[in-house]
């Protein structure tokens, strides 16, 4: 991201097909390129030193970067709307990407508008250039790059897969001498220690700012509602593998009589996971109860696999894995979520969905009452930001980057 990005939001729109299928969407292309036209003559005309008084200057350059922050928010929506125009009408690849390029184009401007605005523009105020436009950019630029690089450090990883292990008690098999194991709750069966690893579903790598706001917690809380045992489990280390390429998802699958029932779910039949002394086919695999040890209660968190299945099925839509097609009705309306709302925020959910160009399948899901989601408020609703940040890289979810590539933070 450089800051010449930071013009590209007085030109992206959507596209002239799209206006001409929907009246509604020409109006709103037509209402953005105005103010988009009035903004840039603004920002490209406006001297820093135009006025003597400091409190002046600033007042004025935060009612710019407000209004920049709500036209980024109005081009976002013409955007959304225009992919979801064009996915009835016949969407091409072509009009795909170009749709995609426009929102990552806004991403810029948005992350930092959201996250840092006083101090934007408490820096464009003090920048070196004379005019607002080059000022501001500077600004920006500085800001993009001084975003943290969010990775999880060994230490706690470490905690993480210890934690995760104390849920899974290793145990003597009756009558033998041999080693103790681990039974792997998705292949039902015994393995030594150092076969296992710890699985997460919500992405250790995430950052504890970012889940604590897609979770609704205060800031604070991030670090222990990323990093608790209920985002992962112990599994076999080809059983981690199929969960982090999209092979195979875990999803709560309840009864009236059996509130704490998961299931596997195939995605990719036809993958072969093997061990040293067996080897399972992933289609055979698909709607196997997960096993557990007797006395072991816990078990995985909803939210978190809610939010794994959700940016799975978003990223083999997007990168068009086979049989994606099928994918809503394997993860959420063949199996059971639970009636209880979901402590995620739905905001966040929302333009993730939007952002993959999922959001159809998402809103439907929604409107059929499959999940529900708590209404989460509070200070950090005043700030959307941290949600936004891995928009702000690489326009995917804070969670596993790509569908078939290992993370950089592997958590066993």
């Amino acid at each position: 991201m450089t800051s010449d990005m930071t013009h590209d939001i007085f030109s992206v729109g959507a596209s002239h097909r799209a206006c001409m299928l929907s009246g509604e969407l020409s109006k709103l292309r037509q209402y953005n390129a105005t103010e988009a036209r009035r903004l840039k003559a603004i920002f490209e005309g406006h001297e820093m030193n135009d006025f003597e008084n400091e409190d002046d200057q600033r007042r004025i350059i935060r009612r710019h970067c407000e209004r920049r922050l709500k036209l980024c928010t109005s081009i976002r929506h013409e955007l959304e709307l225009a992919r979801k125009i064009l996915d009835e009408h016949g969407i091409t690849g072509q009009e795909v990407k170009e749709n995609n390029t426009a929102l990552e184009s806004i991403n810029p401007d948005e992350l930092v508008l959201r996250v840092q605005l006083p101090r934007l523009v408490e820096m464009t105020l003090s920048a070196s250039h004379q005019v607002l436009s080059e000022a501001y950019a500077q600004t920006l630029s500085n800001l993009l790059k001084e975003l943290p690089k969010i990775n999880a450090s060994e230490n706690d990883l470490q905690y993480f897969r210890q934690a995760l292990r104390k849920r899974s008690p290793l145990a003597f098999a009756e009558g033998s001498e041999a080693d103790p194991t681990h039974l792997c709750p998705v292949l039902g069966m015994e393995f030594y220690s150092k076969a296992m690893r710890a699985v997460d579903f919500v992405s250790c790598g995430m950052g504890a700012s970012n889940c604590a706001y897609l979770f609704g917690r205060a800031a604070e809380d991030g670090w222990q509602t990323l990093f608790n045992a209920d985002n992962g489990l112990l599994v076999h280390k080809e059983a981690k593998r199929a969960v982090e390429t999209a092979v195979i998802q875990i999803v709560p699958d309840f009864t009236a009589d059996d509130q704490r029932r998961f299931k596997v779910v195939s995605l990719l039949d036809n993958v072969v996971l093997k061990t040293d002394s067996s080897a399972f086919r992933s289609g055979d695999l698909h709607g196997r109860e997960l096993k557990f040890r007797k006395e072991v209660k816990e078990r995985p968190g909803i939210e978190y696999l809610f939010f794994s299945a959700l940016g799975t099925a978003c990223r083999r839509k997007r990168y068009n894995r086979p049989g994606w097609e099928h994918d809503y009705q394997k993860l959420f309306y063949d199996t059971k979520w639970p009636d209880t709302p979901l402590r995620l925020r739905k905001s966040s959910l929302h333009m993730i969905a939007s952002n993959y160009g999922d959001l159809a399948r998402f809103e439907e899901l929604v409107n059929r009452g499959v999940v529900r989601f708590q209404n989460i408020r509070g200070s950090t609703d005043r700030n959307e930001t941290r949600a936004l940040s891995d928009r702000g890289n690489t326009t995917s979810l804070p969670v596993r980057q790509h569908v078939g590539r290992r993370r950089a933070n592997r958590a066993g």
